[in-house]
């Protein structure tokens, strides 16, 4: 029982940490805003999103493989 409960405050705390890296993202917006265009923010936006995703996908496999 006590895996699982630290198994959800794990995913709270990463939950925590990409809304913060996204507020952080957002509010950089503007400082590369004025050198890159909008479409490669985007990407850049969602190419570190797709990889936290992916790490998330990770744990989550290690997590039921052990638990």
């Amino acid at each position: 029982m006590s895996h699982n409960f630290l198994d959800v405050i794990w995913l709270i705390n990463i939950a925590k940490m990409r809304n913060k890296f996204s507020n952080f993202l957002f509010k950089m917006m503007s400082v590369i805003k004025n050198r890159i265009d909008g479409t490669s923010f985007e990407f850049f936006k969602q190419s570190v999103f797709d990889k936290i995703d992916e790490i998330l996908a990770m744990r989550s496999i290690d997590i039921k493989s052990t638990g």
